[in-house]
C-alpha cells in the first residue's frame, strides 16, 4: 500500500520555518511529485542505500529526513524492520536529523 506522505510534509513545513521540501511526496507549490532522496551507503556501492520518504533542506544547508513507518498492533511501536531502516538512514547521512511517524491504519 502506497502511503500518502503529504500530510506529514505539511506538518513538518508548518512547524519548521525556513525548511524547504526537496524530496519525496508532492511539491506543495507545483503539485508535482518529488523523487525520494538517495542516500548512498557508507561503504560505497548500492547495497545498504536508503531512500527516506521525505527530505527537507534546513536554512543551514543540512537535511532532515522523515519516514512513515509500519507499527505493531498497538499503532505506536515501530516494527524491527522500520527501526533498522531509520538507523540506516542516520548512518548514511550523519549530518542530517531524522524523525518518523506511524503510517495511518
Amino acid at each position: 500500500m502506497q502511503v500518502d506522505v503529504d500530510p506529514q510534509s505539511n506538518v513538518i513545513l508548518a512547524t519548521n520555518r525556513g525548511w524547504v521540501h526537496v524530496g519525496g511526496g508532492t511539491d506543495a507549490k507545483t503539485g508535482l511529485p518529488l523523487k525520494e532522496k538517495y542516500l548512498p551507503p557508507v561503504g560505497g556501492g548500492r547495497k545498504g542505500a536508503s531512500y527516506p520518504d521525505l527530505t527537507f533542506e534546513k536554512p543551514d544547508g543540512t537535511f532532515h529526513h522523515h519516514n512513515t513507518t509500519d507499527t505493531y498492533a498497538d499503532g505506536i511501536t515501530e516494527t524491527t524492520r522500520e527501526v533498522a531502516n531509520g538507523l540506516r538512514i542516520q548512518v548514511n547521512d550523519t549530518t542530517a536529523t531524522y524523525s518518523s511517524s506511524p503510517k495511518p491504519k
